[in-house]
């Protein structure tokens, strides 16, 4: 059966929102709220009192990982998330440019061992780009996940 379904989202990357959260979800009729890494607790902190909105997302290279929990965000990494008949899924960090241990980062090689028994899902949650669409492949830190393509 094929059928259209609309979800308007609101993605939150790389940079501090320059309006209010909570402001734009009482104005526009949200569905659902990606956040899709380099972001901190206290950039999204209205996240915690908008509970009427489903908040999912995926730490980037330079998150701390430790405050999806308390802001509500459903963790995204290696998880499935279902909503109005459109599977999510989702992985974290970038391709591994430096060694740091607080970093979340993969090599080529750990990205395609975790994802090697990822199922398929509509819509995939990553901080690192999609191939071809603002990838950098000469510039490591701006790489993609090979192993993505095939979800």
């Amino acid at each position: 059966m094929d059928y259209k379904i609309s979800l308007k989202i609101l993605a939150i990357t790389d940079r501090s929102p320059q309006r209010s959260i909570k402001e734009i979800v009482d104005i526009y009729p949200i569905d659902l709220i990606f956040t899709l890494g380099d972001l901190d607790y206290f950039s999204l902190l209205e996240l915690k009192e908008i509970n009427h909105i489903p908040k999912i997302g995926v730490y980037g290279n330079h998150d701390s990982g430790k405050y999806f929990e308390d802001l509500g965000i459903i963790n995204m990494h290696l998880n499935i998330f279902e909503y109005k008949d459109v599977k999510f899924g989702g992985f974290q960090g970038s391709v591994r440019y430096k060694e740091n241990p607080y970093a979340i980062m993969y090599t080529q090689e750990e990205a395609k061992e975790l994802l090697k028994n990822f199922p398929r899902v509509d819509v995939m949650l990553s901080h690192a780009p999609p191939y071809g669409i603002n990838d950098e492949p000469n510039e490591l830190a701006h790489q993609v996940f090979i192993a993505l393509e095939n979800i």
